[in-house]
């Protein structure tokens, strides 16, 4: 389990640097967000969630509206794509 203390201190710190323009999480569910927003003084761009056409569920269990609720624009990924682009098996739709 990931120290969201250590983890919001990393990301405000490379953000204080000006290395990166902004700095987002990757599949952060929505207490796990608020409570590292609570922690850093950086606000967070985006949080990247699966969102394919395998994989919706994002539109209707939450991951969206809690996104839209706070004005976050999301990232969409997709293993589904990473496996086929990789050369991977993909299910059929």
């Amino acid at each position: 389990m990931m120290s969201l203390h250590e983890t919001g201190a990393a990301l405000d710190a490379v953000a204080a640097s000006g290395k990166v323009a902004s700095v987002g999480v990757s599949n952060f569910k929505r207490d796990d967000w608020t409570l590292l927003q609570s922690i850093m003084k950086t606000t967070l761009a985006t949080n990247q969630i699966e969102m394919s056409v395998v994989e919706n569920s994002a539109f209707t269990n939450g991951d969206l509206v809690f996104l839209q609720e706070f004005g976050v624009p999301p990232m969409a990924c997709s293993r589904w794509l990473a496996a086929h682009c990789s050369g991977g098996r993909t299910p059929r739709l």
